[in-house]
């Protein structure tokens, strides 16, 4: 079984997200600031960490390297994906999205 972090502000959209990957077979670990972060640093079992790009901007970007990182976001201009992808994000998700967007991100960053 798969480990992913979750960080979002928005707890119904950490149920729908978890929900999701849990049906992809992942382990689901919620963490709610970026300091919480710190503590699954030296974790070898985390696949991936799921984040937003408002949450993770600069202060989130350096946990990117740490972890296989998929940003969510409804931000959808070039430059904010191109940014969130330059810092070290693996893939990034526009909301909405459905499982199968998902799954398919997931594979594209060699997660699945």
């Amino acid at each position: 079984m798969k480990t992913a972090i979750v960080m979002f502000d928005s707890k119904g959209f950490v149920f729908l997200i978890k929900q999701m990957l849990q049906a992809l077979d992942f382990e689901v670990i919620e963490v709610d600031s970026v300091s919480k972060l710190s503590d699954f640093v030296d974790d070898k079992k985390i696949d991936v960490l799921l984040t937003d790009w408002t949450k993770s901007d600069e202060e989130c970007a350096g946990f990117f390297h740490l972890f296989p990182t998929v940003v969510v976001s409804s931000k959808n201009d070039t430059a904010t994906i191109l940014k969130a992808l330059s810092v070290g994000a693996k893939e990034y998700i526009i909301k909405p999205f459905d499982n199968d967007i998902l799954r398919s991100k997931l594979y594209l960053a060699g997660i699945l």
